[in-house]
Parts: structure tokens; C-alpha cells; sequence
């Protein structure tokens, strides 16, 4: 039988690497065209304004999830630890019948 097996440390290293890379991704600065009224350099601001809020809530998703994703991993934990528990009690009982 396949051995199932779950290592917290490499969950929790493994979603944080992926949070880092999510969060590292900048927004555009430093592109301001002052005070111009030609319409494609207002379009421009426009469209960097919009790449920003798009990058901004891809990491507000991204750490969202990586949170969530790091309390499965401690629930993992945490049931595992409770049903181990559970078996080796239920072993005492049988083994204290026969």
C-alpha cells in the first residue's frame, strides 16, 4: 500500500514562496504626464491606473488564499493529530478485551 504522507513544514514553505512571488508583482509608478491634454497620454495614465488596481486585488486575492491555505494545512495537522490520538486509545480498549 502507497504511503500517504504530509509534511507541514514543506505546505507552509510552499505556500509561502507562492504568496511572496504573488505580492512581489509592482505597480507601475513613475509615468505621471503632468498637466498635457494630448488624449493619448491621458489614455496611458488611465490604462497604468488600471493595471495597478488589477495587480493591487490579485494580491489581496493571492494572500487571501495563501491564509486560507495555510489554516487547511494546520487543520491537517490538527485532525491528525486528533485521530492518532483516537486510535491509539481504541487500540488500548481492544487490546485490554482480548
Amino acid at each position: 500500500m502507497a504511503k500517504i504522507k504530509f509534511s507541514h513544514g514543506e505546505w507552509t514553505k510552499l505556500v509561502n514562496t507562492a504568496k511572496a512571488q504573488a505580492t512581489a508583482v509592482p505597480t507601475i509608478s513613475g509615468t505621471s504626464t503632468g498637466s498635457t491634454n494630448l488624449q493619448r497620454f491621458k489614455k496611458f495614465e488611465d490604462i497604468q491606473n488600471k493595471v495597478n488596481s488589477v495587480v493591487k486585488a490579485t494580491q489581496e486575492v493571492a494572500s487571501n488564499d495563501t491564509a486560507k491555505m495555510l489554516s487547511v494545512g494546520q487543520n491537517v495537522v490538527d485532525f491528525d493529530g486528533k485521530a492518532a490520538a483516537n486510535i491509539a486509545k481504541n487500540a488500548t480498549h481492544i487490546k485490554g478485551r482480548g
